[in-house]
């Protein structure tokens, strides 16, 4: 009965993920990465690693998470706390498991910190998504038909009425003017900050009217029509989505009591000693990320 439920819990688990995944998309998205390897085929682990391109990633990811207004956190102190859990929880599973379960199973946990932070930094850019269109309507009343240094004096103002994470981002960026940074290189990092969406979008076509010169104005009402008109179109599919990742962290919340059950009963012996059951076991978790992951992309 034990081993049915089990079964069952990542039957349950895969259908999920693969009623997630459109064929099509999945075949485009397949064709895409074939040839972007093919392009890219001399490039391999060791340079990547060597440019620290990897560190500049997880340091960018860390920075459009936010954590940082919070508290200290950098990716020196996020890798220690990945290798943290991964000692911690491996040496814990080794009592119970074997040395290969326990490695997975450790290597599963380490994945935490990065899950939470791409969970924080999706709410982030979505919370900077739907403060875009007061953002804009207060940086209109201080655009008074100026360009050049009038669009940073705009910016410094439009601070003081904004909520975080916009408001730390605009902070930085007239910190870096006001110190003497190349103005085109602040509207570039100011972007690289941004998620996406169309405030990104804005912030492009302000350092092309700062550079080349427009009515900034013009530019701000168009875009503050677009994006009012965006967030009501996402409104019913974002309730779509919350809907779906609940019953997603129902199931595996439903799928971790039963295995936290089976690890303290009577049927922990029968279950986990076996081969098959750790097997069983590590592959409950990976279905149980992986679909973490799914509600991670509804999200963004």
């Amino acid at each position: 009965m034990t081993w049915l439920l089990i079964a069952l819990l990542l039957a349950l688990g895969i259908f999920l993920i693969i009623s997630q995944i459109n064929i099509k998309n999945l075949y485009k998205e397949y064709s895409t990465k074939i040839n972007k390897i093919k392009a890219a085929e001399k490039i391999n682990l060791k340079s990547y690693i060597g440019t620290g391109k990897l560190l500049r990633s997880l340091d960018k990811r860390i920075e459009k998470s936010n954590i940082r207004f919070y508290i200290s956190y950098n990716v020196w102190i996020h890798l220690a706390l990945c290798m943290a859990l991964f000692l911690l929880a491996s040496g814990w599973m080794s009592n119970h498991m074997n040395i290969y379960s326990s490695i997975t199973f450790g290597l599963v946990v380490a994945l935490i910190p990065y899950i939470l932070l791409q969970l924080f930094s999706d709410l982030m850019g979505h919370k900077v998504k739907r403060m875009s269109v007061d953002f804009l309507t207060i940086m209109r009343r201080f655009l008074i038909g100026g360009k050049g240094a009038d669009i940073f004096q705009a910016f410094k103002k439009a601070s003081k009425y904004i909520l975080q994470p916009l408001k730390n981002y605009v902070e930085i960026m007239i910190y870096e003017y006001e110190h003497k940074v190349n103005p085109v290189q602040c509207f570039d990092n100011m972007i690289e900050r941004i998620e996406g969406g169309e405030l990104k979008l804005y912030i492009e076509n302000l350092k092309i009217c700062y550079v080349r010169g427009g009515d900034v104005i013009e530019l701000t009402d168009t875009f503050i029509e677009e994006i009012e008109k965006q967030n009501d179109d996402e409104d019913e599919e974002n309730t779509k989505d919350l809907l779906l990742s609940m019953g997603l962290y129902l199931l595996l919340a439903v799928n971790f009591f039963i295995l936290y059950i089976l690890f303290n009963s009577s049927y922990k012996t029968a279950v986990f000693d076996s081969s098959w059951g750790q097997i069983v076991f590590i592959l409950d978790l990976l279905v149980s990320f992986y679909i973490a992951y799914l509600t991670l992309e509804k999200i963004d």
